[in-house]
């Protein structure tokens, strides 16, 4: 299975603007969401659970650092 940078490699962007086509956000040129869905389908990649809920984590955690909460 093909992680985010192979496809971001392929497709010669940042592992964030294929995150930001896979989430559909709003700040990516139509041709460019196009040529990185077109390589990530071909690719076979498919968003890893574990690796968002990771991300979600260390988020939450820095945000209660930042808070001084614990």
């Amino acid at each position: 299975m093909p992680t985010i940078h192979e496809v971001a490699r392929e497709a010669e962007v940042s592992a964030r603007t294929v995150s930001r086509v896979m989430n559909d956000s709003a700040n990516v040129r139509h041709d460019t969401r196009i040529r990185v869905r077109s390589i990530a389908e071909r690719m076979e990649y498919r968003p890893d659970p574990s690796a968002r809920a990771e991300v979600r984590t260390q988020a939450g955690d820095r945000h209660r650092r930042e808070r001084g909460l614990k």
